[in-house]
């Protein structure tokens, strides 16, 4: 890359652009982060929490086994799937809530701990990015 602040290379590593008429804190830009298909977030999501479409895929068994059972007139049935779709809605939320606290109070300090750090180095070290 040359000496010039305008220039950007246009190699294969993302480096950060610089612009002159910002101050030197804000200069450099983070690389910017490669942007999820539909597809690929849907497969992060189902691997970082299984339980939530095991779940989901429960309940609507449940449901259109109940309602199959219904319009088979086979009301005893059809009420044991409605109380199993209500309790396997119960375990989904339960999932939910349970991996939204995970990432809250588990996952986030680790995160949070490492800023800090990073924080007080610049402190320390302004010129530091």
């Amino acid at each position: 890359m040359s000496s010039k602040r305008n220039e950007i290379s246009t190699e294969g590593e993302a480096t950060p652009k610089t612009f002159p008429s910002m101050s030197t804190s804000m200069q450099q830009l983070p690389p910017s982060k490669r942007m999820e298909t539909f597809e690929q977030k849907l497969w992060r999501k189902c691997s970082e929490e299984p339980l939530i479409p095991i779940g989901c895929g429960v309940t609507a068994y449940f449901l259109i086994s109940g309602i199959r059972s219904f319009h088979q007139g086979n009301a005893i049935r059809s009420q044991k799937m409605m109380r199993a779709r209500v309790a396997s809605q119960g375990f989904t939320i339960a999932a939910f809530v349970g991996y939204a606290l995970y990432n809250t109070y588990v996952l986030q300090p680790e995160n949070q701990s490492s800023k800090k750090d990073d924080r007080d180095a610049r402190i320390l070290d302004p010129d530091r990015r």
